[in-house]
C-alpha cells in the first residue's frame, strides 16, 4: 500500500514538472509567433496568454530569500525548533536548573545556528546547479 503511494506521489510530481516545461515551451512558442509581423507582435503579446510569461522565477520575484522559503524551510524550521529545546534542557539539566535564562538563550543560539546553516546549505544547493539546466520562460 505504502509503495502504491509513494509511486502515485512520484507520478504526480512528474507530471507537475512536465506541465511546467510544457508552459515553457509554450511561451517560447509564443515569442516566436511574436516575431513573425506587428500583427502578430499584438496578438500574442505576453498581457493577451492566457499563460502568464515571467521572465523570471515565481518565486524569486520577491527576492532570492524568498525563494528559499519553501516546505523545506518550514521542516527545517521545526526541526531547529525541536533541536533547541532539546539542548536547552540538556544545558539547564547540566546547570541543576540554576540558570534557567542562560539555558534558553543557548538554545534559541543553537536554534538560529541551525537555520541559518540550512539557508547556507539551501544557497549552496541552488548555486551547485548549472544555470543551463534551468530554463525560465522568457518573452
Amino acid at each position: 500500500m505504502a509503495e502504491r503511494q509513494k509511486e502515485a506521489r512520484r507520478e504526480a510530481e512528474r507530471r507537475r514538472l512536465e506541465g511546467i516545461l510544457f508552459l515553457n515551451e509554450i511561451a517560447r512558442i509564443r515569442q516566436y509567433y511574436r516575431r513573425l509581423s506587428p500583427d502578430a507582435a499584438e496578438l500574442f503579446s505576453p498581457e493577451s496568454g492566457r499563460w502568464p510569461e515571467n521572465q523570471a522565477w515565481p518565486a524569486l520575484k520577491s527576492g532570492a530569500f524568498f525563494g528559499y522559503i519553501t516546505t523545506a524551510s518550514l521542516v527545517a524550521f521545526l526541526n531547529s525548533i525541536v533541536a533547541a529545546v532539546g539542548v536547552a534542557m540538556l544545558v539547564g539539566g547540566l546547570l541543576r536548573e540554576r540558570q534557567p535564562v542562560v539555558a534558553s538563550l543557548i538554545g534559541a543560539g543553537v536554534a538560529l545556528l541551525l537555520m541559518a546553516l540550512f539557508f547556507v546549505y539551501q544557497k549552496w544547493r541552488h548555486d551547485s546547479v548549472p544555470q543551463s539546466r534551468v530554463v525560465p520562460a522568457t518573452i
